[in-house]
């Protein structure tokens, strides 16, 4: 279903077909002339027909065909190298998921809720007056970067599953 395949399977298709024309062109075409005269001195008229069919003795387009035979094999191999391009990228790709998704994961059972706490005992602290203003501030920002890491990586597992469902068609 990939796009990038179907242009290469429509490649083949067409070299496919030139090799069919190739085969086709080896027969030559017979030629058919009519003619109708008419003789002024004698007042006669005069009817000929002419066929010709060219005989190819040496020339059946041999090298018409192998070029085109040639071209088709040269497709078909271009399809299964991209075939095996694909498969390369979508193991890729799949690891990348898997490896974003372990760290959402860990993110959301471990990471985050630390964080919270931590955050939240910093605040208490704070409140209580057993902390300054600064160590109130680097909690928070210790928080917020969390949350940050959190997003990126996020967002690495939504794209790496957008590049699966999207057949690992990727603009570069």
């Amino acid at each position: 279903e990939s796009p990038e395949l179907a242009e290469l399977q429509l490649g083949t298709l067409r070299a496919d077909r030139a090799v069919d024309s190739a085969i086709a062109q080896r027969v030559p075409d017979v030629t058919v002339q009519t003619a109708v005269q008419v003789d002024t001195a004698t007042e006669d008229t005069v009817t000929s027909v002419q066929v010709s069919v060219p005989w190819p003795l040496f020339n059946c387009n041999q090298g018409n065909i192998a070029a085109a035979q040639a071209e088709a094999s040269a497709a078909r191999s271009a399809v299964l190298t991209r075939q095996l391009e694909l498969q390369r990228r979508l193991a890729s790709t799949f690891a990348n998921l898997a490896s974003a998704r372990q760290r959402v994961v860990q993110f959301q059972e471990t990471i985050l809720p630390a964080a919270a706490e931590s955050r939240e005992l910093v605040q208490q602290a704070y409140a209580a007056g057993e902390l300054g203003y600064l160590e109130f501030l680097n909690a928070q920002r210790v928080y917020l970067d969390t949350n940050r890491e959190y997003l990126s990586a996020l967002a690495a597992f939504w794209q790496n599953w957008a590049a699966i469902e999207g057949l690992v068609v990727t603009v570069q």
